[in-house]
């Protein structure tokens, strides 16, 4: 393995030496290539943002931080000034200017995927990196975001790709993160990405933000599609895909990437959108892997990856999500077998039993026939009981009212007068004889 990767490792140098022979001199004593271009720091934002409430990535850390990892980030730069950076990012190169990056990055892009990587824990705030125990090495190739301008003319070439994906095999990468993604299959671009692999490095980048609602799939972007480089899609906080994810088979996983909370240049935080920041989640955990699992090669580095994701909307394995949404805790500590990850389907419908679903419905039937009978047959007793009570005393006062209070004085002779006439039995619906007849 040793000597494979040096052998890889010198390629990658002629590779780069090629390319950077190519590249224009960098003017003497060149003034800020920001200039007035450079973003504002962000803001400060203390509460803990929603994808590491869901990633919860410190559930891993006492098995694996990143330590011992060197993660490439290729993209805008990276501000290595920042609180939660400094002291974890090492000197890069500027692909742009063809000289060393000097912690530049004008847009902050960068800085945040590095951030999302490897940003350390704090007191202050509630964001931190997935795997803090990395360090990154950033190269800066392009000054534009890609989610922000898929195709605008400041994206970098294929050529910037792969010199800078030569200059991190150079300097012992031991994951490299592409954020750009382009539409060209390059031949330069792919011998890179091949180097990278025999070198033993595992290849992270993001599928591109050019779905075209119109197509089944989008036109495969690059590096993603080449064989074995993880290519990773964006999910949003209701974990579906976000609608400039690119569609495609070379989708092999996906990430939290809309609305993602992640550091600015200098100092604070905002929210980022992009599959190149979800990319960043899925670089920081082949750095835990690679930790966790140092004799893994790169190929089984992914397929841990891709063996161990959530489940998405829909199942698995398809165009939009790839094998799901990465979950680094079950990446590290999952038993994972040597052949190649299986997918699981999506939730299905709960299934009805015709036969359970007949018994369901006779005892439903028979209770609510029992119910009624019984609710029928209480009511027939308590009117039986009623009659029992109200009936004899009704024949024996034959049916007249009952006074509801003792009769005093007059109304004692008057009641006693009427008992009297009933006892001669008189006809007392007869009509009234006028006096003297």
């Amino acid at each position: 393995m040793l000597g494979r990767r040096m052998w890889a490792t010198l390629v990658a140098a002629v590779l780069l030496g090629t390319a950077l022979a190519l590249q224009p001199e960098a003017p003497a004593n060149a003034a800020d290539p920001c200039g007035n271009n450079a973003a504002n720091p962000g803001r400060v934002v203390r509460d803990i943002p929603w994808q590491q409430k869901w990633l919860a990535p410190e559930r891993v850390w006492p098995l694996a931080t990143g330590a011992g990892q060197t993660v490439a980030v290729i993209d805008s730069g990276v501000d290595g000034t920042h609180p939660q950076l400094a002291g974890h990012v090492l000197a890069g190169f500027d692909v742009l200017r063809n000289a060393p990056d000097d912690n530049v990055d004008c847009i902050s892009h960068g800085t945040a995927v590095a951030s999302l990587i490897a940003a350390r824990r704090s007191d202050e705030v509630g964001f931190h990196g997935l795997a803090p125990g990395a360090q990154i090495l950033p190269v800066r190739v392009t000054d534009v975001d890609p989610a922000s301008d898929p195709t605008g003319p400041k994206q970098p070439t294929a050529k910037a790709l792969a010199t800078a994906i030569a200059w991190a095999v150079a300097h012992d990468a031991t994951v490299i993160d592409v954020s750009p993604a382009l539409t060209v299959d390059d031949p330069q671009l792919r011998a890179a990405v091949e180097q990278a692999r025999q070198a033993g490095i595992v290849v992270v980048a993001a599928v591109g933000d050019q779905h075209n609602p119109a197509y089944a799939t989008d036109p495969p972007t690059y590096p993603a599609a080449y064989p074995g480089v993880i290519g990773v899609g964006a999910v949003g906080i209701g974990f579906t895909r976000t609608g400039n994810s690119n569609v495609g088979p070379y989708v092999r996983v996906t990430a939290p990437g809309d609305a993602t909370l992640a550091a600015t240049r200098q100092s604070g935080y905002q929210d980022w959108t992009g599959t190149s920041i979800a990319a960043a989640t899925v670089a920081g955990t082949a750095a835990l892997v690679r930790q966790a699992w140092p004799g893994l090669g790169p190929d089984d580095v992914a397929n841990r990856i891709l063996a161990t994701p959530d489940p998405t909307p829909g199942g698995q394995l398809g165009p939009q999500y790839g094998y799901g949404i990465i979950d680094p805790y079950r990446a590290v500590t999952e038993r994972v077998g040597s052949l190649r990850p299986a997918a699981i389907p999506g939730v299905p419908p709960p299934s009805t039993d015709p036969v359970a679903a007949a018994r369901s419905d006779w005892w439903r039937w028979t209770s609510t026939v029992a119910l009624v009978a019984a609710g029928s047959g209480a009511l027939l007793v308590i009117l039986l009981a009623a009659a029992a009570l109200v009936v004899p005393r009704g024949r024996s006062r034959r049916w007249r009212p009952t006074r509801t209070s003792a009769p005093t004085g007059q109304a004692r002779q008057a009641s006693a007068a009427a008992e009297s006439a009933d006892d001669a039995d008189v006809d007392i619906f007869a009509v009234p004889r006028p006096h003297g007849r």
